[in-house]
Order: C-alpha cells, then structure tokens, then sequence
C-alpha cells in the first residue's frame, strides 16, 4: 500500500514546504499591510478609506464573546488614519500595499 504525501503549504520566505498537520496556515494579510474595505463592504468599514492591518485573529484563537459572532475565517483588526479601528472579515478586504518584512 502506498503512502500519502503530506500536504504542501505556501511559505513567502522559503518556498513550498510539507504540512504534516495542517495547523500552519498563512493569512491573506499580515501585520501592518495598507489595505481598504471592499466597494460592498459595511459602511462601518469605510469603503475605500486607506487603513492598516494591527490586529489578526484566526479561527480557534479567538478570544471573548465579541469575535466568536464572526463566521468562520480570519478576522482582522484595521486601523484607520484618525486612530479609530475596527474588525473586519478577510473577504471585504483589498490589499493596497504589502509590508516588506525583510530585515
């Protein structure tokens, strides 16, 4: 009988590299990113105003009663050019501009 290969994950840094349990998973966004709220987004998200992502919560790390109300997914914390924030949904997000983590 043959074996499975194990699953192949994506890693900016290094390149495809196996996934023996899946629990690594890569988000859409990182921290800092400049990113907007999609056109259909929630007026609450301020469509196409310029924001930063300052917050990530993956699903199964979330903590407190406020995220849980979220559907399933990545639900990022951004914030805007005045100081307020707001969390959003990975879906009504655009990225405008990636943050080069290189050192």
């Amino acid at each position: 009988m043959r074996k499975s290969m194990p699953k192949l994950t994506r890693c900016y840094t290094t390149g495809w590299k196996p996934s023996l349990t899946g629990a690594l998973k890569m988000t859409k966004f990182s921290w800092n990113d400049t990113v907007t709220a999609k056109p259909n987004a929630s007026p609450k998200l301020r469509p196409g105003e310029i924001a930063s992502i300052v917050g990530i919560s993956k699903e199964g790390e979330r903590k407190g009663d406020y995220l849980k109300k979220f559907p399933k997914g990545v639900v990022y914390t951004i914030e805007f050019n005045d100081g307020s924030d707001v969390q959003a949904e990975e879906d009504d997000l655009i990225l405008l501009i990636k943050e080069d983590r290189k050192i």
